[in-house]
């Protein structure tokens, strides 16, 4: 695991790893894009059962999967995730 150094250091901007800040960044903006599509067609985030094996697992999650067509990055951090 590596070492992020001490709390002053993370905060100050020269210290910050600027190619994973964007990185972050744009994982954060596809998420809020999806949410704010679901929230301006005025349908719900989440379905009955969102597990793996589900055929519809809610459109928050099934928008998100859509979309990791075309950028394997956002599959790959969706499975990262709990």
């Amino acid at each position: 695991m590596q070492k992020v150094g001490r709390v002053d250091q993370q905060l100050d901007p020269s210290y910050r790893d600027k190619k994973l800040v964007s990185k972050h960044k744009q994982h954060l903006l596809t998420v809020l894009d999806v949410i704010l599509f679901c929230a301006e067609q005025e349908i719900a985030l989440r379905g009955d059962d969102e597990s793996k094996e589900s055929l519809n697992r809610g459109n928050f999650l099934e928008l998100f999967t859509f979309l990791s067509k075309y950028d394997m990055s956002i599959i790959e951090r969706l499975d990262r995730l709990p």
